[in-house]
């Protein structure tokens, strides 16, 4: 279904500016919704991926809120922003929004932090 819907793996081996790429197809289309994982995985991890704050920076794109919460029984594109450039500041903004969204394991949420500088 993934594939079916346009969707594709990210090979992480090998530098592709993909975040280049899916900015000036972004701003190629007249309508488009792309939807990113940011853990970049199913599991437990300790940092978030960035790709999703920098594609939507260069396309000077909105991020919005996709939100899975099971103990709420909420499902839904809740709100959005736009990315400032300053990925700290704006990452506060994307924990604050999450902190009492729980999805359907929490053991596998991770915390919303990225790599330190």
């Amino acid at each position: 279904l993934f594939k079916a819907l346009g969707g594709f793996a990210v090979n992480r081996s090998k530098t592709t500016k993909l975040t280049t790429k899916m900015a000036e197809f972004i701003n190629s289309q007249d309508k488009i919704a792309l939807a990113l994982a940011p853990e970049g995985t199913r599991s437990n991890k300790k940092y978030w991926k960035t790709g999703f704050y920098y594609i939507a920076l260069e396309a000077k794109v909105p991020i919005a809120f996709a939100v899975m919460d099971y103990e709420n029984r909420q499902i839904g594109i809740k709100d959005s922003f736009m990315p400032t450039g300053d990925i700290d500041a704006d990452m506060e903004i994307i924990r604050n929004f999450f902190k009492d969204i729980k999805g359907k394991h929490p053991d596998k949420q991770g915390s919303i932090e990225i790599k330190p500088k």
